[in-house]
């Protein structure tokens, strides 16, 4: 409960310096403006203690509206997870690539084990085996990315939140075959 008070006290403060000048001319807002500070503390108090009660009564069909489970329409809910679906793909074939790439560069610099392949390689500079090759960073990022996503399609939903949840909620299963 206390996680959704703090947050909205900060928004609504916020809110009111951003455009509290321009709301004077409401006379409801003129009389809060117009207050003391202790006045308008007090506000801001009771505003976010009721906003957050009310943000936490929320709170489940908000995170299933976030995830894509809750007030989608059928034809957006397809058109995104089909998206995602394809990202996924993309994703998985873009790390295929580039772990085949390293693979086959590391064994070409491997067989110029010669004192003139050597040589040569010195006085060209590095290589340019990175031209098509991620570093292992990129690649490691790449799969990062690739692990936000469920491991089977038809698990994906429309939005990214979603898919994160739903690995995590898959992961016990899919790598130790647990019920979570």
């Amino acid at each position: 409960m206390a996680g959704w008070i703090l947050p909205t006290a900060i928004n609504l403060a916020v809110l009111a310096i951003a455009i509290g000048r321009s709301l004077r001319q409401v006379p409801f807002a003129d009389h809060v403006f117009g207050a003391s500070a202790g006045t308008k503390a007090l506000l801001l108090l009771t505003a976010s203690v009721l906003m957050g009660l009310i943000l936490n009564a929320l709170q489940i069909p908000l995170y299933r509206i976030l995830e894509g489970y809750l007030l989608w329409p059928a034809r957006l809910y397809a058109r995104r997870s089909r998206h995602h679906r394809e990202h996924r793909r993309e994703l998985a074939d873009r790390l295929t690539r580039t772990r085949f790439a390293r693979r086959s560069a590391a064994e070409r610099a491997q067989s110029r084990d010669t004192a003139q392949g050597l040589a040569e390689t010195a006085a060209s500079g590095p290589p340019d085996l990175y031209d098509d090759v991620a570093t292992a960073t990129q690649q490691a990022l790449l799969g990062e990315r690739l692990a936000r996503y469920p491991v089977q399609d038809d698990q994906i939903t429309p939005t990214r939140l979603g898919n994160a949840i739903r690995r995590l909620e898959e992961y016990g299963y899919d790598r130790y075959r647990l019920d979570s």
